[in-house]
């Protein structure tokens, strides 16, 4: 298991995860970068707001970024 921070990038601000998570590998914890992109834009929606313009940063330890994650990416828009 290896710890991954889900921080988000919107425009020039990151909001960092100051906790991260253990996840079996960086496909496991990309899987839920999107799952919680997926709800934080329905969350957006309900509000009656679109908010498609951020994107995780998964980070390890060191705070290298391992992977990227549009929430425009996590939804399919028809």
């Amino acid at each position: 298991m290896s710890r991954y921070y889900f921080n988000i990038r919107s425009g020039n601000l990151l909001y960092e995860d100051p906790e991260g998570d253990d996840y079996a590998s960086i496909e496991v914890a990309v899987e839920e970068a999107i799952a919680a992109s997926r709800e934080m834009t329905a969350e957006s929606v309900r509000k009656g707001e679109l908010v498609i313009m951020r994107t995780f940063e998964i980070t390890d330890t060191r705070g290298q970024v391992i992977a990227t994650v549009p929430f425009s990416d996590a939804i399919k828009l028809k």
